[in-house]
């Protein structure tokens, strides 16, 4: 097997990143050792076993200064052997401390965590003053454009109106309170204040009242910026564009948010020593009892021995039992694919949710 495996994701709801959030009295580092936290107890985690953390994080200073990483995982009481690292790459930052933490998990041939952390309501954009956007003279010197306006340059030149980025944000809108009331985010851990009270249990950033119409009367956020600095000038002149079609703006534009995840990931080796420990508790809650019984029959019998009930069982249970048939490897998911797993299992995710769990056994 050589990719890793996702053994829990959990983030906390996301609080709109102003003085009204519901999250903003919660310092970000408590924020992120409370998903840690809930991560170490969900997994059953000995975190003493966890190779590296890294969270990505964009505006490092005040509060969110001084290593968040390493500084959550001592606040969390995690071991103190456990590393952290934290890292910037703008709005990819969490992302990319996820894909490095698989990198971790992989070549440690252990576990790792990656995740993320970000709280708008205390620690504003720019607030760290970089250069990026409080030097004027480096600013001109590299021709640096502010991301909006690159944004505004990327949908002229590819043609995308004001109308299809303002249709797709209601649609966006419209998906996420559709999760929200379907109850589809079992990723999410609710956030509490220093007396166990709950602050926010599901996402306040999601408006249930975003129409066409209503964001048709929004202003673009970035043109009289790019007009009064002559960016627009030289964004045609670059691009060889007659003009910018500036269609961003507050409405179909990302939310200041407060919020924080954290996500396990392991070697294939790594998790098939610990599969009584992870894979058990979590099948008996998202599966049922009646398929985890039918799991520990299947385990028990000889290659190829589980029951016509078992697999009736298990598959009325939402869960299938996948068996080696030849020598190249079992079938991958609902995708088709093989490979060659040794003791393994794998997991499909959907909007938080195990949508298919297999466990493959190779002799």
């Amino acid at each position: 097997m050589n990719h890793p495996l996702i053994i829990e994701a959990l983030r906390s709801p996301r609080g709109r990143g102003n003085d009204k959030g519901a999250l903003r009295q919660v310092k970000p580092v408590d924020l992120l050792a409370q998903q840690l936290t809930a991560l170490a107890k969900r997994t059953g985690l000995n975190t003493a076993q966890v190779s590296d953390t890294l969270i990505g994080c964009v505006t490092q200073t005040a509060d969110q200064g001084a290593n968040i990483a390493k500084l959550s995982l001592v606040r969390a009481g995690w071991h103190d052997s456990v590393p952290g690292l934290s890292i910037n790459r703008y709005c990819a930052s969490g992302l990319s401390a996820v894909h490095l933490a698989a990198q971790q998990a992989m070549d440690n041939d252990s576990l790792a965590v990656g995740g993320g952390v970000e709280m708008m309501s205390r620690v504003p954009m720019a607030s760290d003053q970089g250069p990026l956007t409080h030097d004027f003279e480096f600013q001109q010197q590299t021709t640096l454009v502010p991301i909006g306006i690159s944004a505004d340059t990327i949908a002229t030149q590819e043609g995308f109106s004001r109308e299809q980025c303002d249709a797709y944000a209601v649609a966006s809108q419209q998906r996420a309170i559709s999760a929200l009331e379907q109850g589809r985010f079992r990723s999410v851990v609710p956030v509490v204040d220093a007396q166990g009270v709950s602050l926010l249990e599901q996402d306040e950033t999601p408006r249930a009242q975003t129409t066409l119409v209503s964001l048709a009367g929004l202003k673009p956020a970035f043109a009289a910026m790019a007009d009064k600095y002559g960016i627009d000038r030289l964004m045609c002149e670059r691009y060889g564009l007659d003009r910018i079609d500036h269609v961003q703006h507050a409405g179909n534009s990302p939310a200041m948010a407060d919020g924080a995840s954290v996500v396990l990931l392991a070697s294939a080796a790594c998790v098939s020593s610990r599969l009584e420990v992870w894979i058990m508790p979590v099948m008996g809650e998202v599966l049922g009892d009646q398929a985890l019984d039918a799991f520990h029959h299947h385990g028990h019998r000889q290659a190829g021995g589980a029951t016509q009930a078992d697999h009736g069982t298990a598959r009325s249970s939402g869960f299938q039992f996948v068996q080696r048939h030849s020598h190249e490897g079992a079938t991958r998911g609902a995708h088709g694919m093989a490979q060659s797993y040794g003791t393994a299992i794998y997991i499909e995710l959907a909007m938080g949710n195990i949508q298919m769990l297999h466990v493959v056994q190779h002799q």
